[in-house]
């Protein structure tokens, strides 16, 4: 009886053994083994190989694929691969995550968009990060938040000693070195210099982001000027050899777009503008064609035919535009709440900026960017007026031409010098039609209150006094808006009552743009604001082209060869207010 008793209580055990035996050990994906021995070893780019070759194993469920997408994307982050973290992560499905990788994500793309300067999007993603985060995790959190603290106290230093953590000894491959090539362009070019004076790797490749920016933005001969960076910079980790190779790498970047459509008024009062524009794009096209391909969209006076030649452009898949020229026709195109096409505009919309390029100051209702590229007239004006502040002139008389754009030049530059401390003495407007300007010079230089003293003082004494005309003399400059008939009239009329060696600032469109040696000479002495292009003869094919006009169109054949040069520069210039073409 006994032994019954044991052997069913046996038997029963067994039985009882075989119900909650475990099931047999799945076979682990090597891949995922790979990937950890990779992980420990702190081979990053290995651990992402082995992630995603086990993310490609089509037996795995949706929330196992994405984690190893997850995975994936967070070793190449912490190789400093970033394009390749951000495909990984493009290839993920965040809702198939568990909530310890949900919050492992947004700590991803919260050091993400810290490292991209995005700081109120750092901000989102690390705190959605804070709610469910592993453990483990949590020191790489608490860092995160620190860097992000750091960005906001000092918008640069969190993210040059990222990339200086990320720098190896050894010289790096043109990949990497583009990488870092690449996240430097966040910083500014002053801050930039102020690194690359530290003796540090950081402050090595700081030295070289600068170098090849003043390489690319003039179109140096590379050769050349790598033997003139291996010449300075022995210690470098990038040789001669490795400049050539990054610098015609990097400046793939900087390329003008492929397609761009050129909008260009060619009837009404500014067809010949826009011809003069027309070829100096085409002469800068020219030296520097790339790959891109120019289209000329004819534009009326009418403001419609530029936004319907814009539309035109949206259509066929342009990658830019260049233009338009008129203010109004510009307003057009930038009041769309739908565009989709950026571009370079020719004229401020308004408000007119107060600044001489940038993206227009007028509300831009849609999400593409515009630039402004002008020949201001109020930019100009406020130019004069900076000048004028900083060579110590702080009382001024102006001259201005009797015309809308005198009027609107005065505005301009008296907001300007006063908001600068400058002080206006007095002001005259002027018709270039009427030769002999003496009256109104007379009474604004208060000579005929000189003369009205004598004869009350002859009166008085009732004898002949020997007398000279004098001036008043509590202003210290002129300000001249004028054209070269009116100017030639004034400068001249001014040294006949003696107020010749006050110094004249005038406006550029004092001069014509022609050489004129005969009537020219009554400039001689006005100091006026102009550009190296100006400054020379014109060379080659330009100087026979109808559309400069002998010199007068010089400085819009000039504007359309700078708009077509500076199209690479918008990114990073919209950017970096630092840097400058």
């Amino acid at each position: 009886m006994l032994a019954s008793v044991l052997l069913g209580g046996l038997l029963c055990a067994l039985l009882a053994a075989c119900a909650t035996a475990p099931p047999p050990p799945q076979p682990v994906n090597p891949a995922i083994e790979q990937a950890r021995l990779a992980e420990s070893r702190g081979d990053w780019p290995q651990a992402a190989a082995a992630w995603i070759q086990a993310a490609t194993d089509p037996e795995l469920s949706n929330p196992d694929r994405s984690r190893y997408w997850l995975e994936a994307a967070d070793a190449w982050w912490k190789a400093g691969k970033i394009e390749q973290a951000q495909d990984a992560l493009g290839l993920l499905n965040a809702d198939a995550l568990e909530s310890a990788d949900s919050a492992r994500l947004a700590l991803l793309q919260g050091e993400m968009a810290l490292a991209a300067g995005r700081l109120d999007e750092a901000d989102f993603y690390l705190t959605a990060a804070g709610r469910g985060l592993p453990a483990a995790q949590r020191v790489r959190l608490t860092q995160a938040q620190q860097d992000l603290q750091a960005r906001r106290q000092d918008p640069y230093g969190a993210l040059l000693a990222d990339i200086g953590r990320q720098l190896t000894v050894e010289p790096p491959d043109t990949t990497e070195a583009l990488e870092v090539l690449q996240r430097l362009e966040a910083v500014p070019a002053e801050r930039l210099a102020q690194e690359a004076r530290n003796p540090t790797r950081l402050g090595q490749w700081c030295a070289l982001s600068l170098d090849l920016r003043q390489t690319l933005l003039y179109r140096r001969d590379l050769l050349e000027a790598a033997t003139d960076w291996a010449t300075l910079n022995p210690l470098h980790p990038v040789t001669q050899a490795q400049y050539l190779e990054i610098a015609w790498q990097y400046g793939q970047r900087f390329a003008p777009p492929g397609r761009i459509a050129v909008l260009l008024p060619t009837e009404g009062s500014f067809a010949a503008a826009g011809a003069a524009v027309r070829d100096g794009i085409v002469a800068a096209w020219l030296d520097n064609p790339a790959r891109s391909e120019l289209v000329f969209m004819p534009v009326g006076e009418d403001p419609a035919s530029a936004l319907e030649a814009y539309r035109v452009a949206e259509r066929e898949g342009f990658d830019w535009i260049i233009g338009p020229l008129r203010r109004d026709s510009v307003q057009r195109i930038t009041d769309q709440p739908d565009a989709s096409v950026p571009g370079l505009l020719l004229n401020w919309p308004e408000p007119a900026t107060q600044t001489p390029f940038g993206p227009p100051a007028a509300s831009n209702p849609s999400e593409v960017d515009f630039y402004s590229l002008s020949l201001s007239q109020e930019a100009e004006a406020e130019a004069v007026a900076a000048r004028m502040l900083a060579v110590g002139e702080r009382q001024a008389i102006l001259l201005l031409a009797d015309s809308a754009w005198g009027a609107r030049t005065e505005q301009a530059f008296m907001d300007a010098y006063l908001a600068g401390g400058g002080e206006i003495v007095s002001l005259e407007r002027f018709a270039a039609g009427d030769a002999d300007h003496s009256a109104k010079l007379t009474r604004l230089l208060q000579i005929e209150d000189g003369r009205e003293r004598r004869r009350r003082l002859q009166g008085q004494l009732g004898i002949p006094l020997e007398f000279e005309d004098s001036r008043r003399d509590d202003f210290g400059a002129f300000f001249m808006a004028a054209d070269p008939l009116l100017g030639r009239q004034l400068k001249p009329q001014l040294r006949f009552f003696d107020a010749g060696s006050k110094p004249v600032f005038a406006m550029s469109r004092v001069y014509g743009g022609r050489p004129d040696p005969s009537s020219d000479g009554d400039l001689n002495g006005v100091q006026v604001p102009t550009t190296r292009w100006a400054l020379r003869e014109v060379q080659g094919d330009d100087a026979t082209l109808q559309s400069v006009r002998d010199g007068a169109f010089d400085n819009l054949h000039a504007l359309g060869r700078d708009a077509w040069n500076i199209l690479p520069w918008l990114d990073i210039m919209g950017r970096e207010p630092g840097f400058f073409f």
